[in-house]
């Protein structure tokens, strides 16, 4: 079931609502890496949950630079995963290929 969650930006106030799994929102508070938890959301919304920081306060603070690098890592991340998802999908197409070669010759004997 998906939850809102809300919270309070302790700089300038800002609320923010987060839309997340329950049961992850409940892994989190158990002690699970926020990243872990909560792959599909963004860095800025994983944030709210570490320090409440909303965006615009976390940009003033420490730069949209940061950020924007963030960002790019995950980009490059998920990137990389549907790489191996696809690259384990062609292997998986190749194996059944190669049974149904392995098929049609019995058949032929």
């Amino acid at each position: 079931m998906r939850v809102t969650i809300e919270t309070i930006c302790p700089v300038c106030g800002k609320i923010s609502y987060v839309v997340a799994e329950e049961s992850d929102f409940f892994a989190w508070q158990s002690g699970a890496l926020v990243q872990d938890a909560f792959p599909y959301l963004s860095a800025e919304e994983r944030e709210l949950f570490i320090s409440g920081i909303c965006s615009d306060c976390w940009d003033r603070m420490f730069g949209a630079e940061e950020t924007e690098e963030l960002e790019l890592e995950e980009e490059e991340e998920e990137e990389e995963e549907e790489k191996e998802k696809e690259e384990e999908w062609k292997r998986v197409f190749d194996a059944l290929d190669e049974l149904f070669k392995l098929i049609e010759e019995e058949e032929d004997c």
